[in-house]
């Protein structure tokens, strides 16, 4: 290491009440709060969908872990080992622990961030049956394998001996260059993230779905791209950093770093909460039609109450062909069938008599399963003689034939 000029060496300590890590902390421990509680939604959420705990989960919690660790460290460095300050404004003792701290964090970083990537590729595996695919999966599972042991063994032996790194009267034997392997860690992350963002868009826009699903699960998956930009500025704010005052120009990377490893976590997680979304709406639909029943007998009672004895009369007679109708309408609705599983399957009137329902099955004609199809019947003449006409198939999935690109049942629990 080159010799510090006096001139800033008297700088920083001329200085020493500066402090540049103004609310770090409260970012670290907020954003940890939300790493947290969106790995136990997940695990809620596939307790919801009755799907077991697997690799990718397993893998993520562990990520989780080593990231409460790096925010621990965070804290400590900030409130009691210097972050922010000018590192010649610090007492020796004070530059050996940040040191420390900083060799301790880098270990929970370089595996920690592997792991989450790990969890998203198994993820990827899970819910994509294409046999190319699952293998890209495998590939990306042994690179960033290699990358994490690698990475450990690297940090560990910065310096040799290993108590050069914290302690620097102590002269190294041996050294890696800390400015290449930034930039060649930082390179790796950019280009994998890259990749692992336009995988999954790629399948997306190759299945048979609406474009409106097709938006929503490229809008999904693509917030891995908040892990890519926080990438590419960590990387940019790393030219600003000064050896000479390490302490002090190294918060923008903590800042960014910190971000990085918490939505590494995160984005994961977002992709699997469609069934608790699934769930709370299902509650918050029957809650409110309960509400709205209750509310409609209550008026409907209070009304009866008010009239008089003509004026009752008229209102059930209202209230009679209003039933009548509904009946009309439901059978008019009913004469709609479809064909599913190789069932018959009657629709269900709904509103003017449009039958609707859903049904799985094969159709032996054509070869074509379908997943939720649905056949949308006519709307009746309101006198119980609809005839279901006009009725199309929607929401259709070819699973055979390699005609069209597809994935797992498994997905719509998923993602």
């Amino acid at each position: 290491m080159a010799a510090v000029p006096e001139q800033e060496i008297a700088y920083q300590k001329a200085h020493a009440s500066d402090f540049n890590a103004g609310g770090l902390s409260a970012f670290c421990i907020a954003g940890e709060i939300v790493v947290v509680v969106a790995v136990l939604l997940r695990v809620y959420s596939r307790k919801v969908a009755r799907i077991a705990l697997q690799a990718d989960d397993f893998t993520l919690i562990v990520a989780m872990v080593l990231s409460v660790a790096a925010v621990i460290l965070f804290d400590v460095r900030v409130y009691h080992w210097g972050m922010g300050r000018h590192w010649y404004s610090l007492s020796t003792a004070t530059q050996v622990k940040f040191e420390q701290i900083d060799y301790a964090f880098n270990l929970c970083y370089t595996t920690g961030y592997p792991l989450s990537r790990i969890s998203l590729v198994l993820l990827y595996h899970r819910i994509f049956v294409q046999r190319w695919f699952r293998n890209i999966c495998w590939f990306f599972v042994a690179v960033f394998s290699g990358y994490m042991i690698s990475t450990v063994i690297v940090d560990s032996l910065l310096r040799i001996p290993v108590n050069a790194y914290w302690d620097r009267t102590v002269t190294p034997q041996r050294s890696v260059d800390l400015v290449k392997l930034y930039i060649a860690n930082a390179a790796f992350n950019i280009t994998t993230d890259s990749i692992l963002l336009l995988l999954p868009i790629s399948i997306v826009w190759r299945l048979s779905m609406t474009r409106t699903q097709k938006l929503g699960l490229t809008a999904i998956f693509g917030m891995g791209a908040l892990t890519l930009v926080a990438s590419i500025a960590r990387l940019v704010f790393f030219y600003q950093v000064r050896t000479e005052d390490i302490s002090y120009t190294l918060v923008p990377i903590v800042w960014w770093t910190s971000a990085e490893l918490f939505l590494g976590i995160l984005c994961p997680c977002l992709v699997t909460f469609r069934p608790l979304l699934r769930s709370a709406h299902s509650i918050i639909t029957s809650r409110f039609s309960t509400y709205r029943k209750g509310y409609s007998r209550s008026r409907e009672t209070n009304g009866t109450a008010s009239y008089d004895a003509s004026g009752r009369k008229q209102s059930l007679r209202k209230i009679s062909l209003a039933k009548m109708t509904s009946k009309n309408s439901i059978m008019g609705g009913g004469d709609d069938m479809v064909k599913g599983g190789g069932g018959m399957k009657a629709g269900r009137g709904r509103g003017r008599g449009r039958g609707e329902n859903s049904s799985d099955g094969e159709d032996e004609e054509l070869g074509i399963v379908f997943m939720g199809a649905r056949r949308q019947g006519g709307y009746g003449n309101g006198n119980g003689d609809g005839d279901g006409d006009g009725g199309e198939l929607v929401g259709m999935e070819r699973l055979g034939g390699g005609k069209k690109e597809t994935y797992r049942n498994e997905i719509e629990s998923v993602v």
